[in-house]
């Protein structure tokens, strides 16, 4: 992959767009200053703590998310593949019961990506023969 960048765009055009950002990031934060002026305290502490509390859970699921990427066993993926699956399923009887059909390249698409999935199960580095043949770059008996 190069390291050309995709746009040529001037520094000049970066910079304004820059400010505009910042503008806009201070006129909401001199907004939200005014209102709260309006508010009394009691409607200020329930407000932060609702922020708070919203901060809360997504930090809580960024480390969720975090843990689950880690996760590489094959037990856990089958079974939420399962999960996923039976969804999906639920989902498409759904949307027929109210009258919707796929369309040719919606079929298609959903046959190209499970076609990838059966390619991507199946690893051709599942031996030690096969791991040494690689780092090696050469037959592992030669």
């Amino acid at each position: 992959m190069s390291s050309k960048p995709l746009f040529k765009v001037s520094s000049r055009r970066v910079g304004s767009l820059l400010r505009v950002a910042e503008m806009t990031r201070i006129k909401i934060r001199e907004f939200e200053e005014l209102e709260m002026n309006k508010l009394t305290m009691e409607e200020v502490k329930a407000r932060r703590d609702q922020l708070r509390m919203a901060r809360e859970l997504l930090y809580r699921e960024e480390l969720k998310a975090k843990r689950v990427k880690k996760i590489k066993s094959k037990s856990y993926r089958k079974v939420h593949r399962k999960q996923r699956e039976k969804e999906e399923a639920k989902n498409r009887a759904a949307l027929e019961e109210g009258g919707f059909v796929p369309s040719e390249d919606e079929l298609e698409a959903q046959d190209r990506r499970r076609a990838t999935e059966r390619q991507w199960g199946q690893s051709t580095e599942n031996s030690k023969w096969a791991k040494a043949t690689k780092t090696l770059g050469r037959a592992a008996w030669g």
